[in-house]
């Protein structure tokens, strides 16, 4: 979140300047961010899914890594979004938990979906944390046993079959590319915007410092008379 703030001015300046636009620059940041942000996940996944004994399965280790990057990129895209939607790093840092922690709360993982107030029912919705949270939850229990028990039950008592894991996914990634997109056109409003502002304050220079020709001319011929 912090870099887009301290990047604004170099931006404003390079792009008044005319070297590029900006979804030149969104689009660069991005292929760097991205590409950054699967190899760290896919490195992190990697040591966590088999010191934490999961089910030593290549199937599922893939679908581990999968839901938990989709889940990393959407966590990206959030932070991109209150970055740019923000004027400074301070708001952005300040109003960040006010964004993340409904999300937290109310995605199954503190709170049974089935206990959440009707009026709080719609933050789940949103909640990425909850699509990535109940996936990795089904992926490692079905199919599991213990003392020959099958523990697939415990899916059912989390209540965490009310949507399949294809519309899961499907549903991280739309998250993802609308609020990606979201914060392209708060950060083409904003520059955008900065613009103008400086365009109309280096107009009224232009005009003061016209004014002062002027009377200095005058005052000039009139000593002169």
């Amino acid at each position: 979140m912090a870099l887009f703030s301290l990047e604004r001015p170099v931006i404003l300046r390079e792009v008044s300047s005319g070297y590029y636009d900006t979804f030149a620059y969104y689009l660069s940041k991005m292929t760097i961010e991205i590409p950054l942000q699967i190899i760290i996940t896919f490195i992190t996944c990697t040591i966590v899914y088999w010191l934490c004994l999961f089910q030593k399965t290549f199937k599922k280790y893939i679908i581990f890594v999968g839901i938990i990057l989709l889940g990393s990129l959407c966590g990206l895209s959030i932070g991109t979004a209150i970055a740019t939607a923000s004027k400074n790093v301070n708001i952005a840092l300040q109003f960040a938990p006010f964004c993340i922690i409904p999300l937290i709360l109310f995605s199954g993982l503190l709170i049974n979906c089935d206990s959440i107030p009707p009026y709080f029912t719609w933050i789940q919705y949103i909640s990425p944390i909850r699509y990535m949270y109940q996936e990795v939850y089904k992926n490692e229990f079905r199919g599991l046993f213990y003392k020959k028990q099958s523990l697939e039950h415990c899916i059912d008592d989390m209540d965490f079959n009310r949507i399949s894991t294809a519309l899961a996914l499907s549903l991280l990634a739309g998250i993802t590319i609308i609020l990606l997109i979201f914060a392209y056109l708060m950060l083409f409003c904003s520059i955008k915007r900065n613009l103008a502002k400086t365009k109309y304050y280096l107009n009224k220079n232009d005009e003061n410092n016209l004014l002062l020709v002027e009377n200095d001319n005058i005052t000039y011929q009139n000593i002169k008379v």
